[in-house]
């Protein structure tokens, strides 16, 4: 059984609460702090929710966070796309340092041996002569030499050529042409303009323009 006192309690002047059970009375103080309402002769508490201030605060929080914390979260991602194209660049140019000491002379870089699909860029040219089991050197007919690198499919652009790629006889082997983090094709140039005496490679960088190895574009000079 519930009943009220009327004298007031001392900490907010609100009437005591009293539970009458078997073994007497005792005062329920705490509650008196609390919404409570009665249903079907039972007296049901519910905890206070969150205001509508209270709601905006914490939305208000999260918005300063992510704004601190996107921009390093974009500027690490960006580092590291950098990063990564700086190492493909650096491990082509040991390639084909390697493909002229086995050949004699550094890959061209608008010419594949019976490549079928119209003329190469200089990223497939890349890609077959770094990535090809059997290539077909300047100074050789057929010299079995390679692959100097393998490429993951991320590094691989869209096909449209074919060529002999595994020294079967067949020009029946997609060639792709090798692109940077940002999906862009690389530039290969033979004989460089930088590099004279042997080739540029370099690829447009973070903002996707040809800026002929300025700016952002990322480079092996």
């Amino acid at each position: 059984m519930l009943f009220f006192d009327d004298s007031l309690n001392s900490a907010g002047g609100k009437p005591n609460l009293f539970f009458r059970g078997g073994i007497g009375f005792f005062m329920a103080k705490k509650l008196n702090s609390k919404k409570f309402s009665f249903l079907d002769g039972e007296m049901r508490f519910y905890k206070r929710g969150f205001t509508v201030i209270e709601m905006l605060v914490v939305i208000s929080v999260i918005a300063i966070l992510a704004s601190i914390i996107l921009p390093a979260l974009n500027s690490a991602q960006k580092k590291a796309k950098i990063t990564k194209t700086q190492s493909m660049i650096d491990s082509i140019t040991t390639a084909f340092k390697q493909y002229r000491t086995d050949f004699g002379a550094y890959p061209l870089d608008d010419t594949i041996p019976n490549v079928s699909g119209g003329s190469p860029t200089s990223a497939e040219c890349i890609y077959y002569y770094s990535a090809a089991s059997f290539v077909a050197g300047e100074n050789a007919d057929e010299i079995t030499a390679g692959p100097y690198m393998e490429y993951r499919q991320k590094d691989e652009g869209t096909s449209t050529q074919s060529a002999d790629m595994d020294g079967d006889g067949a020009s029946d082997d997609s060639i792709f042409p090798v692109v940077d983090a940002w999906g862009n094709s690389l530039i290969y140039i033979e004989p460089g303009t930088h590099n004279t005496n042997s080739f540029d490679i370099y690829s447009y960088g973070p903002d996707g323009a040809d800026d002929s190895g300025g700016d952002d574009d990322i480079v092996n000079w």
